[in-house]
């Protein structure tokens, strides 16, 4: 695994680290985290079609829950569902609870497709892991950018539909 730190620092990236014990979901690590890190809270989900010929990273706001459906349906693909770990792992080189957009920068394979929330993408800074679940980075939006473009890759930036209950 490449040395994220090292990246961000070699991009000149600035950010604001905040170390907490190692979580496995958004709840746990807001319930650890203080409420004044800068950025909004977000949260990664590493999506397949059925037939696994399609995946997708897709980032939202920590409390919103994606309409699976609608979103299969806005991107044209059949029964989108969660990926397994081993897949996380193929595709991506992370586990569970640590995946965010800066997997990508291990990721050897390109097929992966990036979604972003269009509500994320409006704001000035997101949080997320760097590949490890015991702390969270602040990173702003010009600063992404500056990451997007090390890794090759433009994030699709859509409207991600929330389920309704």
């Amino acid at each position: 695994m490449k040395n994220i730190f090292k990246i961000l620092e070699d991009l000149e990236v600035n950010f604001k680290k905040y170390e907490h014990e190692p979580v496995k979901t958004c709840a746990e690590s807001t319930a650890l985290l203080p409420d004044d890190i800068p950025g909004v809270r977000t949260k990664h989900l590493f999506l397949r079609d059925k037939k696994k010929q399609s995946y997708f990273v897709v980032v939202v706001n920590e409390n919103k829950l994606v309409d699976l459906k609608s979103l299969s349906n806005q991107l044209g693909v059949k029964s989108l569902g969660m990926a397994s770990e081993g897949e996380l792992q193929e595709y991506l080189n992370v586990e569970a609870g640590a995946l965010s957009m800066l997997a990508f920068l291990n990721a050897e394979d390109t097929t992966v497709r990036l979604l972003i929330d269009e509500q994320i993408w409006n704001e000035k800074a997101f949080d997320c892991h760097p590949n490890v679940n015991n702390i969270v980075l602040s990173i702003n939006k010009e600063d992404w950018l500056k990451i997007f473009n090390y890794i090759k890759r433009t994030p699709e930036v859509i409207f991600i539909p929330k389920k309704q209950l």
